[in-house]
């Protein structure tokens, strides 16, 4: 089935794109709803820019790795296969939600690399470096964690052979969910506790924002918040404690400026 995966990669490169729109669409939904509700107005702010800055350098990069780096990784990485999950001999939907739940999982795994493994938390942690979290924080990264997450995730993909349409659907479904996971807007907690059940709430996902890191290196799920509750990495905190709670890291791990000097910067402090 490797070659069959090889030369659905064209398609990965041509849909990705569709699914920008739809995140983008998501994203400035969430960012207006925030500031129209709170504040009355959606204006663009000078820190909007500079994010979006880094966002349109990551988005080339990741480019620049699927053009060029994609196939290269799959060859490098297909001898290895553990198993096909494309090739279970269960019924299709039986298929598709194992594979949906393992790319999901496979985004866990690799976010809670980028906290443990310090190579990795050096350029991630520029994330968590946002004292005021809200959907704009979404696309806050350093256009090179993108290259590690290529890594790990695409590694992951190849070594169980997950059908490429299954990564573009969980592509689409997290790049619409994440601005609301990291949207201001505090759910009330009754709604919050049915929610995370089943998926990853503002509430949930604020806590791994927070500048106690021993709340900051939990909650690491994309979509599903299960992994955390299996995994041991769930903390919990009612609306009272999040609403003292403050966000960020340590100062002298932090931008001195915000600039995005400072913020390219940032890993190599």
């Amino acid at each position: 089935n490797t070659e069959h995966e090889l030369t659905a990669w064209p398609l990965y490169m041509t849909l990705e794109h569709w699914i920008y729109v739809a995140s983008y669409l998501s994203l400035f939904s969430f960012l207006i709803m925030e500031r129209y509700f709170q504040a009355s107005t959606a204006s663009i702010t000078s820190r909007d820019g500079l994010y979006l800055m880094l966002e349109i350098m990551a988005k080339l990069i990741g480019l620049a790795l699927s053009v060029y780096a994609m196939l290269w990784m799959v060859n490098l990485v297909a001898p290895y296969e553990i198993m096909s999950i494309a090739n279970l001999a269960t019924p299709l939907i039986v298929n598709v939600v194992i594979a949906f739940l393992m790319v999901d999982f496979f985004h866990y795994v690799s976010h809670r690399l980028h906290h443990q493994i310090p190579i990795l938390w050096r350029f991630h942690r520029l994330h968590h470096t946002d004292k005021k979290v809200d959907a704009m924080t979404t696309i806050l990264h350093h256009p090179f964690e993108i290259i590690s997450v290529f890594i790990v995730n695409i590694s992951c993909y190849v070594l169980f052979d997950i059908p490429v349409i299954i990564i573009l659907a969980h592509a689409l479904i997290a790049g619409i969910h994440s601005p609301f996971s990291h949207t201001n807007m505090v759910l009330p907690e009754r709604l919050d506790r049915l929610l995370t059940y089943f998926i990853v709430t503002p509430n949930f996902h604020r806590v791994h924002h927070s500048l106690n890191m021993k709340e900051g290196n939990s909650n690491f799920g994309i979509i599903f918040p299960f992994w955390d509750k299996l995994l041991g990495s769930h903390h919990y905190k009612n609306n009272t404690s999040l609403s003292k709670m403050k966000y960020g890291i340590s100062k002298n791990k932090s931008p001195k400026m915000l600039v995005l000097k400072e913020l390219l910067a940032n890993p190599f402090r």
